[in-house]
């Protein structure tokens, strides 16, 4: 037998058994588990026969990404209006680039009217089609 392993039974204290189904204490005391793997990744592993977790984790990532693109939708039409606002500014009096600009200016107001309002719509949308949009929840119903 392997040297670590009879280091390893040696210290294993007397009044504990080692059973199949893991061990137990002889005297009576909470039982003291049993391995589910290695470190902190280890105890995780009991989790995972719940479906909630990983469709949780999912809805987690969609609402990250979600949120993300709304954020960098919104700077990047805001960034749009002021380069748009720079460009009216410093086109001298050149009727072509003040008409450039102020499609610019409008293209960023209306990116971040839709940014703003899409939000604001879906749920709309939702509450009058009785539609839960909340992507866990729809997951876990699913699930058989």
């Amino acid at each position: 037998m392997d040297p670590q392993i009879n280091t390893l039974l040696a210290s294993v204290p007397e009044h504990v058994t080692i059973a199949p189904e893991g061990p137990t204490s002889t005297t009576g005391e909470k039982p003291l588990g049993w391995f589910k793997g290695i470190g902190p990744l280890g105890e995780e592993t009991e989790k995972w026969k719940d479906i909630s977790l990983p469709a949780l984790k999912f809805t987690q990532v969609i609402s990250l990404a979600i949120g993300v693109m709304t954020i960098i939708a919104f700077i990047w039409f805001v960034f749009t209006l002021f380069t748009g606002a720079l460009a009216w500014i410093t086109s001298g009096g050149d009727k072509v680039k003040v008409q450039n600009a102020q499609k610019q200016i409008s293209n960023g107001i209306i990116g971040v009217v839709v940014v703003i309002s899409a939000i604001f719509l879906f749920r709309l949308a939702g509450a009058i089609l009785g539609i839960n949009l909340n992507i866990y929840s729809l997951l876990l119903s699913l699930w058989p």
